[in-house]
This record gives C-alpha cells, sequence and structure tokens, in this order.
C-alpha cells in the first residue's frame, strides 16, 4: 500500500514518488487491461499509455477513492480509446475494400 506521504509527493511531481507509484501498480495494471481488452500485441503499449496517464492524471487525484479505483478509471479509459480506434480502422478498411 502507498503512503498518503508518497501519493502527495507524487502529486506535487516527484519523480520517484511516481516511480514508486508506477511500480507498485504496474502489475495490477497489465492484469486488468488484459482483462478489458483481451491478451495481444497492443498490450504493450496500452500498458505504457495507463503509465503516461497515471503520472498525468495524478495532480487531479483528491484521495476520495482508493488510488487503485483512480487508476483503473485510466485503465478502462485508454481501452475505451482502443477498441473506438480498432473500430474505426474497421470502418475504414471496410469502405476501402468494397
Amino acid at each position: 500500500m502507498i503512503s498518503a506521504e508518497v501519493i502527495d509527493r507524487a502529486r506535487a511531481g516527484d519523480r520517484n514518488a511516481q516511480q514508486t507509484i508506477l511500480k507498485t501498480h504496474s502489475a495490477f495494471v497489465r492484469k486488468m487491461l488484459a482483462h478489458l481488452v483481451g491478451p495481444g500485441a497492443d498490450l504493450a503499449d496500452l500498458h505504457q499509455s495507463v503509465l503516461i496517464g497515471i503520472v498525468r492524471a495524478l495532480p487531479k487525484f483528491r484521495g476520495g477513492s482508493k488510488l487503485s479505483t483512480f487508476i483503473g478509471g485510466i485503465c478502462v479509459n485508454v481501452a475505451k480509446m482502443h477498441r473506438r480506434g480498432q473500430a474505426s480502422r474497421g470502418r475504414v478498411r471496410e469502405r476501402y475494400e468494397q
């Protein structure tokens, strides 16, 4: 479990605190993404997108929920964007194949 002090430091931009959060939650992020989008070649890219999203969103985290819930929301949003992109690419591909 990450202490409130580490979270506060990460929110303030402390790279070491951010790294601690990313390392602690990396396996959780991978597992959640695999559940949301399934295993595949895009999983590593999505994982990276979530980690970047965590760092960018940390200043907005107010502690009203668990940090893992906050990170889970970022995973869900990245997975949704990925699925939308896949659907969009499929429609474009179909258009050109006709």
